[in-house]
Order: structure tokens, then C-alpha cells, then sequence
């Protein structure tokens, strides 16, 4: 399985990062986590949450959860525009299925094996479920993120999004919005556990990755674009964050992309306790999705389309489409009729 996409989770408490090139899929599969989005939190307990590119998060009262992260090149490998959209767990219909997959996914990385055909094929499955079930219009998400995950600071947040390619700094922010240097930096670090400049730092890395990955522009127009003095400071920054320069992530391959939080390695006698959940849980989503339902009926005739429905409104109605039949002359050999009632009689 590749390290670089699912790991379980075990600590208690994942410093605030912010989710690059791709999306997160969390699933406690031990209790319950607490994630913060930004400056709205949520209790999550034996569910999915979809983490999208761009989302700044933290993690908090964590036992055991299933981590999978999945770059965009998946997306855009099987046809999907990936960056025009936002992702949400809440619009899945397949949830057993997609469980059903990570949960063999999972199995499989425990007992530390190679990714292989048929776990990408599995990964393919979940791509397909999240790009069909769960998609969003970008431009609706983020009307939505404004309201309910930017809280107490609305208008911080959004003017750093509607201006990520502007020269953004503590000091041309802070006098746009009125409010003091060390006020504003504090706010960051206490409300979003993450300091200023890494908020936007790591912003415009996540907006220089979609131009990497969906166009031909060069280093140099990219770092114009966002707003950096030159090429090389540009490159430099995305180095001190990513570990590679901005050339040599255009051409990373999606099994070796991974997030900025880094989760521990699995050991020891928490291997076998991981194992033993992930069984239950086979177990368990197995005997629900062979459930058969048996009907003692060998022949089953045709279903038939209604296709004619007569509204009764009045007692002379009444008696004239049943004791005078009248509805009779409507309808051919092959009909079948609905009687529809607006009043009680």
C-alpha cells in the first residue's frame, strides 16, 4: 500500500496544517474525533469527512481513524476536473460502498502490503463515488465556507482569499482592514493555530499547484501571477514547505505526493488492535450489504405504467364514475386507473 496515501491515525491531538493537491477522507473507527475547518469545529463519529484542497484543519481527541489522502492527478487520471470543484461526504448516496473499500484498502496496508492492481482499482472506486456523489460547484462552496466555517474571522479570511494575488502582509492587511498588526497576528495564532504568514504562504501554494497541474505557464509567470518579487522567491518558499522545487512537483508522481501532517507509524501490539476494528467492521458492513429478502412468488407478471388518474371531488362524481361507470370508456385493455380524492366525503 502506499505510504504516501493511507495512514491510521493514533494521536491525540494534529497540529492545524492546511490540505494541498487533493482531498482527505477521515473515518474514526474508534470513538470519535474533534476536527476544526477553519475556525468552525466538528464531532465526527463513525462517519467520512471530506477535507478539500485549500481547507485549513486540526485535529483533536483522536483514538483510531483511518486517513487517506488522494492527490488530484487520481481525479484528472480518470477524467475528472478536479480543481472546479469542493467535496462533501453529506451529498453521498454509495457511503456503504465506499466504506466497504477503505476498509479492504485498510486490511491491506496493515498487513503491509504492496499496492497492487487491485488496490488501485479499489482507489479508482473511490475516486469515481467521491467525483459523481460528492462534487459541489467551487463557486457555491465557497460562498458556503464565508458563512459557515470562516466565523469570527469572516473578513479576514475573505479578503486574503479575494486577494491571494496581491503582495499580502501582516501590515497591508491589517491597515485594509482596520485593525492592528498585533492584533490581527494574534488572532491567527490563538484562533486558527496557525501563524499569518504561514496561512498565506501556504495559500498560494495550494493556488500555485492547480496552475502547475492544469497549465503550461512557467515558474516565472506563476510567481507574477500570485503576487512574489521574483521566480527564485517564489521557489524558494515552496521548497521550505513542500521539500521540492516548483518544476520538480509539476512532474511528482501521485503515489509519492503526501499531506504536511505527518502521522507516526503504526507498531507493535497497535497493529493487531487496528486489525481486530478493521474485522468487526468487514464483518459488520458484509452481513448488511448480503442481507436477501425472500418473496414466495415464482412468476411475476409484467409491471404496468399508470397511465390514466381520475379526481373524484364531489358525491355526484362519485356516483357517476362508480355505479354508472363512466371511467370505463377512458381507458383501454392495458390500463391501469388511480383515484385521486381532494375532499372527504
Amino acid at each position: 500500500m502506499a505510504k504516501s496515501c493511507l495512514h491510521i491515525l493514533t494521536n491525540n491531538e494534529y497540529a492545524t496544517t492546511r490540505c494541498q493537491d487533493g482531498i482527505v477522507l477521515f473515518w474514526p473507527i474508534d470513538g470519535e474525533i474533534e476536527l476544526q475547518k477553519f475556525r468552525k469545529s466538528k464531532i465526527i463519529e463513525d462517519d467520512i469527512y471530506i477535507i478539500n484542497h485549500l481547507d485549513v484543519f486540526s485535529i483533536k481527541n483522536n483514538k483510531k481513524t483511518i486517513m487517506l489522502y488522494l492527490s488530484s492527478d487520481w481525479f484528472a487520471e480518470l477524467g475528472f476536473t478536479f480543481f472546479n470543484y469542493h467535496y462533501t461526504a453529506k451529498l453521498i448516496k454509495s457511503s456503504y460502498n465506499l466504506k466497504c473499500l477503505l476498509l479492504k484498502l485498510t486490511y491491506r496496508y496493515l498487513d503491509n502490503q504492496p499496492l497492487n492492481d487491485a488496490d488501485i482499482r479499489k482507489l479508482q472506486d473511490i475516486i469515481k463515488i467521491i467525483a459523481k456523489e460528492a462534487s459541489m460547484d467551487k463557486k457555491i462552496a465557497q460562498n458556503q465556507y464565508r458563512y459557515a466555517y470562516y466565523g469570527d474571522l469572516r473578513d479576514e479570511l475573505e479578503y486574503i482569499y479575494q486577494n491571494v494575488n496581491q503582495r499580502l502582509t501582516l501590515k497591508s492587511v491589517a491597515d485594509k482592514l482596520f485593525v492592528s498588526k498585533s492584533n490581527l497576528s494574534s488572532q491567527f495564532h490563538l484562533l486558527m493555530g496557525m501563524g499569518f504568514k504561514k496561512y498565506i504562504d501556504t495559500l498560494k501554494i495550494g493556488k500555485s499547484i492547480e496552475i502547475l497541474l492544469t497549465t503550461d505557464s512557467t515558474i516565472s509567470n506563476i510567481s507574477e501571477h500570485l503576487g512574489f518579487s521574483s521566480s527564485s522567491t517564489y521557489s524558494k518558499m515552496f521548497k521550505s514547505y513542500m521539500d521540492i522545487t516548483p518544476n520538480e512537483y509539476r512532474n511528482l508522481s501521485k503515489y509519492n505526493k503526501c499531506l504536511m501532517l505527518k502521522p507516526e507509524p503504526l507498531v507493535g501490539k497497535m497493529v493487531q488492535e487496528v486489525k481486530e476494528i478493521i474485522l468487526n467492521y468487514i464483518e459488520h458492513y458484509k452481513n448488511h450489504l448480503t442481507d436477501v429478502i425472500h418473496i414466495d412468488e415464482d412468476k411475476f407478471e409484467t409491471p404496468k405504467l399508470f397511465q390514466t388518474v381520475i379526481q373524484i371531488n364531489t358525491y355526484t362524481e362519485m356516483k357517476l364514475v362508480f355505479l354508472e361507470g363512466i371511467f370505463k370508456t377512458l381507458l383501454n385493455k392495458n390500463s391501469q386507473v388511480v383515484f385521486s380524492s381532494c375532499h372527504r366525503f
